[in-house]
């Protein structure tokens, strides 16, 4: 995560050096970068403070950190003078940081952000601290950019006050780009999210599928649905109170556009589906939350170009009706690793691109399809199937040792692949079993190698579950 912050006066200097040793010190932050800028015409003459000349600044109001029960760590920071125009600062930092921090009234900040805001899906998140550090703002992007939970941080830590005005978070409301962004999970509609925050907001309930497993408690503003019950699902908005849900419109950042789209003549409310497959659509207006559970597996001919394998990988997912952004990682055997159309390919989907060995893929078990070509020509039977296999394994055991959503093992073939490399067996906690479907919990090949113009294409499906 990249944070900028900018300040204007001593005072405010003083509390972003508070504010960075607290970033410092969150337990999750080792791979935060972080920047500070200073801007004002007094400021000049610490603007270019050695790093020696910072510490010892910063252990001047070490004293005052105790105080606020902030364990300290090394953090010391030298402020880059902004000599630019705070509007072009802004526009550099909206294009390349994650967080923007300014240490100053909020009407500096509101002038400054204005010119370059897009929408909620797209802007970094925005936090005003007034330069005592009594008020933590968030700005812009509360959820999606995560300005609310960094606010509720950095205020816990220097025992301010946060500022936290999102409708959602107000009435304790379940909030679905929030739970998606915590998850990882692509939002397929960004006016259904908003409407259904909305009806949320209204008092309706909104009907929720997956066929995935769910491990804790479903929030009250959803409901589990079957699949074959998903006729029955939707909600008719008609029969409720219009008026409070064209209210809780007004309360969200729609255009006219969506605002229309939301006041259907049928008044059909979306529901939730978690799911890399889109063909399968529990409702007659579905809202899909996609998780990153798919591992391509793919065998080519050397000097395969980079249009067959992307003709080929697309033949493959519109045929299963699977989701592109559910995609994780593309995988084959280390024979390939210097290929350059796979790496072309690779790039631009933005795809990590493993090899495994031929001895690897071998120790894969399962049944894959297999060729006696290629096991002539490579060393193993086969390559796409086993390899997107190997790789959902390993997504699996990734997430479960950094705690994640992983499912436990439900085939005995996925037991026996994942015992062979370390199970990842967890316990089920309040699984609603008749809302699962048992193919989606372990790890398991779910395309087998489809040929096309000399690329093979395989698609395994790594465990995964959802937690409330």
């Amino acid at each position: 995560m990249k944070i900028t912050g900018i300040c204007f006066t001593k005072n405010g200097m003083e509390t972003a050096r508070r504010i960075n040793t607290i970033l410092q010190n969150f337990p999750d932050t080792s791979e935060t970068d972080i920047s500070w800028y200073m801007k004002g015409k007094y400021l000049s003459s610490q603007a270019e403070k050695t790093k020696d000349q910072a510490v010892k600044e910063e252990l001047a109001a070490e004293n005052r950190l105790q105080k606020e029960h902030i364990e300290k760590k090394p953090s010391a920071i030298a402020f880059r003078k902004w000599g630019a125009s705070l509007g072009e600062w802004t526009e550099r930092s909206f294009r390349e940081a994650d967080a923007l921090l300014f240490i100053s009234s909020t009407g500096i900040a509101v002038r400054s952000i204005a010119p370059f805001l897009q929408d909620k899906f797209k802007d970094p998140a925005v936090i005003v601290v007034d330069e005592k550090g009594k008020f933590c703002i968030s700005l812009l992007s509360g959820h999606v950019g995560g300005a609310n939970a960094l606010t509720a941080r950095i205020a816990e830590a220097m025992q301010s006050i946060p500022v936290i005005t999102t409708a959602t978070d107000l009435n304790r409301k379940f909030a679905v780009d929030l739970f998606a962004k915590e998850r990882a999970l692509w939002i397929s509609s960004r006016s259904y999210a908003k409407e259904i925050s909305a009806a949320i907001l209204a008092g309706y309930q909104i009907p929720f599928y997956t066929g995935y497993e769910t491990q804790g408690t479903y929030p009250p503003e959803l409901f589990a649905v079957p699949f074959t019950q998903r006729s029955e699902a939707a909600i008719d908005m008609r029969s409720c109170d219009p008026e409070a849900f064209e209210a809780a419109l007004e309360s969200r950042d729609f255009c006219e556009d969506e605002k229309r789209s939301c006041l259907r003549e049928d008044g059909k409310i979306p529901g939730i589906c978690i799911s890399a497959d889109y063909g399968k659509k529990p409702f007659e207006r579905t809202l899909y939350l996609v998780p990153k559970v798919l591992s391509v597996g793919i065998g080519c001919k050397k000097n395969t170009p980079q249009a067959l394998i992307e003709e080929a990988f697309q033949e493959c997912m519109r045929k299963h009706q699977l989701f592109e952004e559910a995609v994780f990682a593309i995988a084959s055997i280390d024979l390939k690793k210097e290929e350059a159309g796979l790496w072309a390919f690779a790039e631009a989907h933005a795809f990590p691109f493993v090899t495994y060995s031929a001895e690897e893929l071998q120790e894969v078990p399962g049944e894959f399809t297999a060729s006696a070509f290629v096991k002539k020509t490579t060393g193993v039977d086969n390559v796409c199937e086993r390899a997107a296999m190997l790789e959902a394994i390993r997504r699996s055991q990734e997430l479960e040792s950094e705690g994640k959503q992983v499912a436990p093992c439900a085939s005995s073939a996925g037991q026996e692949a994942l015992l062979k490399y370390d199970s990842i067996g967890i316990e089920k906690n309040n699984i609603r079993e008749e809302d699962i479907d048992q193919s989606h919990a372990t790890p398991e090949l779910i395309v087998r190698k489809i040929g096309h113009k000399g690329v093979t294409i395989a698609v395994a499906m790594s465990g995964w579950r959802v937690r409330f």
